[in-house]
């Protein structure tokens, strides 16, 4: 999934119509126009913008505020890095991390737990049956995340069946 298509996405289930172009700088860097002088750069910082235009509606503590906003600069810097042990090692920490939560901020859905949904698509759907039972915790919150439509959004839902491993065939019992 493409940057522009997460943040598309992230607004669109925040019902907030993006005002502005969403393109990309000379250093492929994704930006927001906002107006003819106004611009966003970056991929946590267009997410900052959402927050801070939404916050108000989601009655957020101070602390869910910001932990929100370290979980926009973890994706970003985590797992959408290009480097694989980064990505892997951000699977481990959410895996250990939501090992006693069901939502990564407070006891709802959250703009953190959209952004680290859409970014780590890519990943899951690369990795093998037995890769996803090692993050037991993190393909719960994601199994669970991907069942809502509104969230999904016709993105290629990630297959958690274990059942081919046992090699069951019926013709054989």
């Amino acid at each position: 999934m493409t940057v522009e298509t997460e943040i598309t996405r992230v607004a669109k289930y925040l019902k907030y119509p993006i005002k502005g172009k969403l393109s990309y700088t000379e250093d492929n860097i994704i930006q927001l126009q906002i107006n003819e002088k106004e611009k966003i750069v970056g991929y946590s910082s267009i997410l900052n913008y959402f927050h801070n235009e939404v916050q108000n509606k989601d009655n957020q503590s101070v602390q869910d505020f910001y932990q929100t906003k370290q979980f926009f600069d973890f994706a970003n810097l985590f797992i959408r890095s290009t480097s694989k042990r980064d990505k892997y090692a951000a699977c481990l920490e959410l895996n250990s991390y939501l090992e006693s939560r069901s939502y990564l901020i407070g006891q709802r859905i959250s703009l953190a737990d959209l952004v680290v949904f859409y970014s780590l698509n890519n990943i899951m759907l690369q990795l093998s049956p037995l890769e996803k039972e090692s993050y037991l915790n993190l393909s719960r919150w994601y199994s669970y995340i991907q069942s809502i439509e509104t969230i999904r959004q016709n993105t290629k839902e990630v297959n958690f069946s274990t059942i081919h491993l046992l090699g069951w065939n019926s013709a054989h019992v």
